[in-house]
Formats: C-alpha cells, structure tokens, sequence
C-alpha cells in the first residue's frame, strides 16, 4: 500500500523502443469507511434498469444456477489434451536390456566373470 502522494511512473517495454509513463494522486482517503452498508434500493434499481437481478448471500445457489444455465455465458474455447510420454518405455527397456547383455559379454570375453 502506497502512502498518500503525488506519484509518477514510467513503463518500457523490454527490447523495445516503447514507453508510457503517466502520474496519479493518492488521496488521504478512505472510501470502505464513509459507508459501511451497501445502497440496496439503489442496487436493485440498476438491476432492473440495466435487465438484471440483484443477488444476496443467502441465495448464491439460484446466482451459479442463473449464470450457468445463461446462453449469454458459453464457453468459446475448448481444448483436448493428449499426453504423450516423453520417453517410449519400449525403446527404454530395449536400450537397457542390450546394455546389460552387451556388458555381460564383455565382461564374460575379457574374464572378469
């Protein structure tokens, strides 16, 4: 948290020749403080002029049902994985079966066994 001030700023972009920068105040003011209860008149009238409803905690249940049952809300992306191992365990056990084979004969040439 920032103290209350005049602040400015500067972004650049990395590797390239791009920058913004701008300024902002803080204020020495606590807006969760002046009200502390929610307008409930004023939000169900921007509910109902803007074709909504208004929603309180105890009825969250009918607000997923709402949301999940509204066409407006459908997915636009969908993916499928598919998982590919990364090493074929086949050609791993084959690898590792003629390793051993080959160091056997030669172990087994040289007469270290």
């Amino acid at each position: 948290s920032l103290l209350p001030n005049d602040y400015q700023f500067v972004v650049r972009a990395k590797n390239e020749n791009i920058s913004k920068s701008g300024t902002f105040k803080i204020l020495d003011y606590n807006v969760e403080q002046q009200f502390l209860n929610a307008h409930v008149t004023k939000l169900q009238q921007l509910a109902t002029h803007s074709s909504g409803i208004s929603y309180f905690i105890s009825n969250t249940d009918s607000l997923v049902n709402d949301i999940l049952n509204d066409n407006r809300y459908q997915s636009i992306q969908k993916t499928h994985k598919n998982i590919i191992p990364l090493i074929d365990w086949k050609y791993l056990l084959f690898l590792i079966a003629t390793s051993l084979s080959l160091e056997w004969f030669i172990r087994k040439y040289n007469g270290l066994i």
